[in-house]
């Protein structure tokens, strides 16, 4: 793959906290990636020497935006433009056998030049409706619930307090929202997603609320590698889960539009 695109904001968003020789680390790792068209492999030895850099920046990027699986560091948005890379050549080939593109209804000879200005059958872009509304996850202020998690006591003692959070009602939400796109149900409240909820339940005040789970997991679904999935390298699908979703990168990822 000899091209791809870069969007320059998602990537200052993403990587502002980076060092430089990280901030490169990154951006070779990704090359390296696309130039291979497939995961990267579990030696960061062999990997800082492709790129020129340290092991440390090396382990430090893997570690943050890579996922280490059997068939090595996979970067799913990658795997997600080298899917459509992969569909768009298979449905040239498939044209090209068939031989190429229909032909227009101009005759050779008659096609007008381009002056520039628009014809009256052009319509307006369409917005792009994650640019185009604000980002809920940011901006919507908790819709008054009966959700509170923490008891406090007149004399400003501690004590036990009954954990409220809706566990199930979250789960709920991302099986009403997030199945319909393929995604697999939440049939078991995990004690690894108890604690990951917990912990955004905590984090933020605007994440006690079920509206707001609700925009979130509608956001992810915008996002078409979170919505769809994609074929990997390895030749099968891979789509996100509830888990998956819940990843404080992903969280980051949504909430600063870097995704």
């Amino acid at each position: 793959m000899f091209y791809y695109q870069f969007n320059i904001a998602d990537y200052a968003s993403a990587t502002a906290h980076l060092s430089n020789l990280e901030d490169l680390a990154y951006r070779r790792l990704l090359d390296l990636y696309y130039d291979q068209e497939k995961p990267l492999p579990n030696d960061t030895k062999w990997i800082a020497r492709r790129i020129r850099l340290s092991v440390a920046d090396v382990e430090n990027v893997l570690l943050e935006f890579f996922d280490l699986t059997d068939g090595g560091y996979i970067h799913h948005r990658c795997e997600f433009e080298l899917a459509k890379y992969r569909k768009r050549a298979e449905t040239n080939k498939i044209n090209g056998l068939k031989g190429g593109r229909k032909p227009t209804n101009n005759p050779i000879g008659t096609q007008s030049e381009p002056n520039g200005l628009r014809t009256g059958t052009q319509t307006e872009p369409k917005p792009n409706p994650r640019l185009s509304q604000p980002n809920n996850l940011i901006t919507q202020e908790p819709k008054n619930q009966d959700l509170s998690y923490e008891i406090s006591l007149p004399d400003g003692g501690k004590r036990s307090k009954k954990d409220l959070i809706p566990y199930d009602q979250i789960a709920d939400s991302y099986n009403e929202i997030c199945t319909p796109h393929g995604r697999p149900a939440a049939r078991r409240m995990t004690d690894k997603r108890r604690a990951r909820i917990k912990a955004i339940w905590q984090e933020s005040e605007k994440a006690r609320s079920l509206d707001w789970w609700r925009d979130y997991w509608q956001g992810c679904m915008q996002v078409k590698w979170l919505a769809e999935g994609f074929i990997g390298s390895d030749g099968k699908h891979w789509g996100p889960d509830i888990d998956y979703l819940l990843r404080d990168k992903i969280l980051t990822g949504m909430i600063e539009g870097s995704l």
